[in-house]
């Protein structure tokens, strides 16, 4: 945004958006973070919110609007494929997929931004079994991010990491923390060699 010249603020008592709360049924710690949020933003006279987290994109622009917080919510994806959309980069060409996040793909239905701004920083975009509005889960969905254990059987962050890797890409691209954090843990657990970085350091580097 800096190197943009786009003028922009960040809050500073910044909380949590209370999603996992609310995904996981405690409607009351939600309500909290909720209002304590609202009024925090309002209070600012904030009119625009960018976040670089599917999850947030939806409870902030979904959740918090039911809530009376009308404020336009955007995903960094978008953001950055409409102000780089005069760029080009002369860097080689490495052979990626992109997981498209449950909440930014399925919900949102925005599967475009991120493969065009993948393609325009030099990547060639390969697609996995399951991608686009039929993406596959990461694993984290439903609060299953903080369970000790899932059930018995190929964790879902693994089937997932597979049907990735199965592309033959050098490049695991995710849009979304939640995402992050599940796949490279399953990276680590089974040894995988395949790099996993978020979209926007890929389009930084």
């Amino acid at each position: 945004l800096r190197a943009r010249g786009v003028r922009f603020g960040v809050l500073r008592s910044e909380r949590c958006t209370g999603d996992a709360a609310k995904r996981t049924g405690n409607e009351f710690v939600f309500r909290e973070l909720a209002g304590q949020n609202i009024g925090d933003l309002s209070a600012a006279g904030v009119r625009k919110i960018v976040t670089s987290c599917p999850h947030c994109l939806k409870t902030l622009g979904h959740d918090y609007r039911m809530l009376g917080l009308d404020v336009e919510v955007e995903h960094s994806a978008t953001l950055v494929e409409r102000l780089t959309r005069d760029d080009r980069t002369d860097v080689p060409s490495a052979r990626v997929v992109f997981h498209d996040p449950c909440y930014l793909g399925r919900y949102a239905g925005e599967t475009g931004a991120p493969r065009r701004l993948l393609t325009r920083f030099g990547a060639q975009v390969t697609e996995a079994e399951r991608h686009g509005r039929d993406t596959f889960c990461c694993g984290a969905g439903g609060g299953l991010l903080f369970a000790d254990k899932e059930e018995e059987g190929t964790r879902i962050s693994q089937e997932r990491l597979d049907q990735l890797t199965a592309t033959g890409a050098d490049t695991i691209v995710v849009g979304c923390p939640f995402c992050s954090i599940m796949l490279r843990g399953a990276r680590a657990s089974s040894n995988s060699t395949v790099e996993c970085v978020d979209l926007m350091t890929y389009v930084d580097a």
